[in-house]
């Protein structure tokens, strides 16, 4: 077992705000004034209220699997990693009670529990692993390598569908475990059957011209409301767009680039604002009410983000690091990274994803390893 540290950035106990724990669509189906119907009303600012302390340096590495192991010397003492782990950079990763996967760069899909014993492995297509989610009731694992996605049952550790689907990057999962929202090279999202890859209904309209234009409109990023009624299409180079996943009309468009996210609860989005081109990128994370479109706070972080079970933290990447941020505040909280002079050092961070129970943080790396990162209390 390899351990790396994890760097705080902050010196005292740092206070986390909750957000509002209501489920989207609980309640009353009016909207309050002066917020469409079916999006999620602002939190009232009396409901922010619970707290959770996370105290100096509780943000811990706690395991490491796989991978080329280094020396304390770092890159230079480097050697091959086992045939039988991730040979090339893991870049997703997905965990849900009882098992937590990693894919790699050459379609490798490797199951393993909570301990790091290893359940299954399964090649998801000929390509890089580029999407790994489990459905909300955590009986299956969608994997996506471009031109093949697999669905695999947790319980029986089997394949129940594999086939070739396109040319697409990303599968989401439905709340309904059923059917899933697809991006693919077109600036169409399509709702799909999980069991028969039957295209069901699409969000928005694809030009003739789409594949003149260097794939500039593909979704980039998909983002489902926690009842399932919506969903969220981040571009490069468009506003965010939010879909009535039944109807398939337009419900609102919001600023936003690249990735999104959504709180548990579905109130805060996370996305990027700013600019992206060619040229370069100057995405800063921005957090939005979802239902209004209100910047809430911008963060000093990279667009790509994902929030904590409870709703109570974001993580974001950083180069090769990952940030913690409080999502009620925008205070940074610490920063898994390694450091030089450890057996770990050269852990490069690719893909993160937290534990269902918000108390640990998996981090796929650039040599095939993953990480997995004590967080303390359930977040």
């Amino acid at each position: 077992m390899i351990r790396t540290t994890l760097v705080p950035r902050v010196g005292v106990a740092c206070a986390v705000v909750a957000c509002v724990s209501a489920a989207w669509g609980c309640g009353s189906t009016a909207a309050p004034p002066g917020h469409d119907a079916g999006l999620p009303p602002s939190a009232p600012a009396s409901s922010l209220a619970t707290r959770v302390e996370i105290a100096p340096g509780s943000v811990q590495p706690r395991s490491r699997h796989g991978g080329a192991r280094l020396t304390s010397e770092g890159d230079a003492g480097a050697v091959a990693s086992s045939p039988d782990e991730h040979a090339d950079a893991v870049g997703a990763v997905a965990w849900t009670r009882g098992a937590m996967a990693s894919g790699d760069g050459a379609g490798l899909v490797i199951v393993r529990d909570p301990a790091g014993v290893e359940l299954a492995r399964f090649v998801a297509g000929q390509g890089p692993v580029t999407s790994l989610a489990f459905t909300a009731n955590g009986t299956a694992l969608l994997a996506v390598a471009r031109g093949q996605s697999v669905l695999w049952d947790v319980a029986t550790r089997r394949e129940r569908v594999a086939r070739p689907s396109g040319p697409f990057d990303a599968l989401l999962p439905l709340p309904d475990g059923r059917r899933a929202l697809r991006g693919d090279a077109s600036r169409v999202v399509a709702l799909v059957d999980l069991q028969s890859g039957e295209v069901i209904r699409t969000y928005g309209k694809a030009d003739v011209d789409d594949d003149k234009r260097q794939n500039l409109m593909a979704p980039t990023s998909l983002a489902s409301s926690p009842d399932g009624k919506h969903v969220f299409a981040a571009r490069w180079d468009q506003a965010l767009h939010v879909w009535d996943v039944e109807s398939g009309e337009l419900v609102r468009t919001l600023p936003g680039l690249l990735h999104v996210a959504l709180s548990p609860d579905g109130r805060v989005l996370a996305t990027g604002t700013g600019s992206f081109s060619k040229r370069g990128n100057e995405l800063r994370l921005t957090l939005f009410d979802a239902a209004s479109g209100a910047e809430l706070r911008r963060l000093e972080a990279g667009p790509r983000a994902t929030f904590s079970p409870a709703g109570h933290v974001l993580a974001s990447l950083e180069g090769s690091s990952v940030s913690l941020w409080d999502v009620a505040t925008g205070q940074r909280l610490g920063e898994a990274t390694a450091t030089a002079g450890t057996v770990a050092a050269g852990h490069r961070v690719r893909s993160f994803a937290f534990a269902p129970d918000g108390t640990a943080l998996l981090t796929g790396g650039a040599r095939g390893e993953i990480v997995v990162w004590s967080l303390g209390a359930a977040r």
